[in-house]
């Protein structure tokens, strides 16, 4: 067998982060929400990162800081986006 690429990234959070989580990937990174098969009863949804799929799915009483698991993303605008997440960052204190 022979991997020819990653399909897709999932991603869980929290029911009461679900929202926050959203607001990030679709708002502030822009991403584009595709379908979520109905089959999947859990929350969730789907979304385009670049030319790949990221998920992001609900899994309860997982300390997330004790974890080195991450997604990394490559940008343009990098130093934009940096002084938006600071502005946000900022302004949530």
């Amino acid at each position: 067998m022979k991997i020819h690429a990653v399909n897709h990234i999932q991603v869980n959070v929290s029911l009461a982060e679900l929202p926050a989580a959203r607001e990030f990937y679709l708002s502030f990174l822009g991403m584009k929400e595709i379908p979520r098969p109905a089959v999947f009863k859990s929350e969730g949804f789907w979304f385009h990162a670049g030319d790949r799929e990221m998920h992001i799915g609900v899994e309860e009483e997982v300390d997330r800081r004790a974890t080195r698991a991450h997604v990394a993303y490559e940008v343009d605008e990098r130093a934009r986006v940096a002084e938006e997440d600071r502005g946000s960052a900022a302004a949530d204190q």
